[in-house]
């Protein structure tokens, strides 16, 4: 078998030539702050707090949008949106075996649905 006996017109019938350019970005900002609140007998209460911005883009072309490639698919994305969180930590060593620390986080995204995460 040798495939170059094939003129590039039968190779690109099989495989023919698919170009699809797609990008992606995202950018991402945040800031936290942290400080020791007061003292138990274990060590100090700590909290931190901090906020994030994220801005996403898609761009995802078909790779087949005249329809001219059997059996290829058509999908495409596009989109951008925008999530804005906040975020706590609090850390608290009551006595050297026993410590509790609580956290969470909230998102908010610009389709107009949230999501809280705790964590304990």
């Amino acid at each position: 078998m040798n495939p170059s006996l094939n003129s590039q017109a039968v190779r690109d019938s099989v495989l023919p030539p698919i170009t699809s350019l797609s990008d992606s970005s995202i950018f991402t900002t945040d800031a936290s702050v942290s400080r020791d609140l007061f003292a138990l007998p274990g060590g100090n209460v700590q909290l931190a707090v901090g906020g994030q911005y994220r801005k996403e883009k898609l761009n995802n072309r078909s790779a087949n949008p005249n329809l001219d490639v059997p059996g290829l698919s058509t999908a495409q994305a596009f989109g951008d949106r925008d999530v804005w969180a906040a975020y706590f930590e609090a850390a608290a060593p009551i006595f050297d075996q026993l410590s509790v620390n609580v956290s969470g986080r909230y998102d908010s995204y610009s389709e107009g649905f949230n999501k809280f995460s705790p964590k304990m």
